[in-house]
């Protein structure tokens, strides 16, 4: 089960990164349609707990659920790298750390 975890994890992450890009950085087949990297994190975060009816999932706010990660840099900020290159250093889950670099 561990394994499946970890598989599913880079999975989504690879989609947070090829929504912007493509899974090699290269320019995406229609360029046009390509997502700005804070819209697929949106989607990935507060668009899947909106898809599965978690009202307290998706955000980080006051009373709802404690459900992060940590990355090592701030993947948004100019000159950051490649999203594919930031590293979790902390996860947190349902308010209690569950990874700690």
């Amino acid at each position: 089960a561990a394994s499946r975890a970890t598989r599913a994890s880079r999975s989504r992450w690879r989609a947070v990164l090829v929504a912007p890009t493509d899974d090699r950085g290269a320019e995406p087949f229609r360029p046009d349609q390509r997502l700005r990297l804070e819209d697929a994190l949106t989607a990935f975060t507060a668009g899947s707990a909106y898809v599965n009816h978690d009202e307290d999932g998706g955000v980080i706010e006051a009373g709802k659920r404690a459900d992060l990660v940590l990355l090592d840099r701030n993947v948004l900020a100019e000159g950051a790298g490649p999203v594919g290159d930031a590293r979790v250093e902390l996860t947190v889950a349902a308010g209690t750390v569950v990874f700690e670099r």
